[in-house]
């Protein structure tokens, strides 16, 4: 009879990404309140106060990319870097991933991180339906299979060990394979100083 809505569907203008049009579609979205959430995303609060038994969204626009090396600069951010050093239930390490942090090899930080990829992705085998929503970094590493966002979650946890905040991105993979040109993803992207946000992509081993 009644439900509400929070919609984070709008992607932002920053170096190497220029949003030239965007609109979101929803049942009474004309009415929907505009806002940005605690992270910065512009989020839109809506309710349909009328019965129905489904809801079609679509958001569609122009977006202008250019290649960063994978780098994220000149975003709006409304929280401090070291609210991404906080643990998270998925992202709580346990004896598994301090092992796995103490015996990466690489001298260098950035290097080390790049390290960690290659790990991740050589002991957590993506395999579809072998985890949930719910699923821990801790869980994921144990079971030794897995999806992009456990992947994601298990850098997440392992990257803060290393001093890093680290925080958990939410996009799309062009694939051309069996689930079309594109594919819902996941990946992991970590604070450095004079850098800015490098993206780093276990369940592919690449950089975004």
């Amino acid at each position: 009879n009644y439900s509400i809505h929070t919609l984070r569907l709008t992607p932002p203008t920053f170096e190497g990404q220029r949003v030239l049009s965007w609109r979101v579609e929803m049942p009474e979205i004309d009415k929907a309140v505009r806002f940005r959430d605690a992270f910065g995303n512009v989020s839109h609060l809506g309710s349909i106060p009328h019965p129905h038994s489904e809801i079609t969204i679509i958001a569609r626009g122009t977006v202008e990319t250019h290649d960063k090396a994978g780098f994220v600069r000149g975003l709006t951010e409304v929280s401090p870097t070291q609210v991404f050093k906080r643990e998270t239930e998925k992202t709580a390490p346990d004896d598994a991933i301090r092992e796995m942090v103490a015996d990466l090899k690489a001298p260098d930080r950035i290097d080390r991180l790049h390290e960690l990829m290659q790990v991740i992705g050589e002991r957590v085998k993506y395999t579809v339906g072998a985890t949930n929503p719910h699923t821990s970094a801790g869980e994921a590493l144990k079971n030794g299979r897995g999806v992009c966002q456990d992947h994601a979650h298990v850098f997440i946890a392992a990257a803060r060990l290393l001093g890093f905040p680290a925080r958990y991105v939410s996009g799309y993979f062009v694939t051309g394979g069996e689930y079309g040109p594109e594919a819902q993803h996941a990946w992991a992207e970590t604070f450095s100083d004079g850098l800015g946000w490098p993206g780093f992509d276990p369940a592919n081993q690449m950089c975004p």
